[in-house]
């Protein structure tokens, strides 16, 4: 693992990025349709709640959702590692707006509910 006391790096890869935050969207959408579908609510309920629920983690992390902490301020920035030895080297968003995983989740859930008869409304 890298040095726990030096100051991390930062490297600006739009590409790398974006399939990195699309690709934790996406397990955020399949742990939440799991869980709804251990619940056995119907297909069409499970894909409502989904992403329901799917959107608004995605917005805090993204940082869209207004937070505060003591009337300050709260904006998560995310950042990604491409390994754990190396999780003092951070991969950010290519242009400095952070990432918009809410706004790619109706993309990203046609590929996780592909296989369901439910459409989306």
């Amino acid at each position: 693992m890298g040095d726990p006391t030096a100051a991390p790096s930062f490297v600006r890869d739009g590409t790398k990025f974006d399939a990195f935050q699309r690709r934790v969207a996406e397990e955020i959408l399949r742990v939440i349709r799991m869980e709804l579908e251990k619940a056995r609510f119907d297909a069409k309920r499970v894909q409502e709640l989904t992403m329901t629920l799917a959107f608004h983690v995605c917005a805090i992390v993204d940082g869209s959702a207004m937070m505060e902490d003591q009337q300050r301020p709260v904006v998560p920035v995310l950042s990604f590692s491409e390994s754990r030895d190396e999780a003092d080297k951070l991969i950010l968003d290519a242009f400095g707006v952070g990432s918009y995983m809410h706004e790619l989740l109706a993309e990203i859930a046609d590929h996780v509910f592909e296989d369901d008869e439910v459409t989306s409304t």
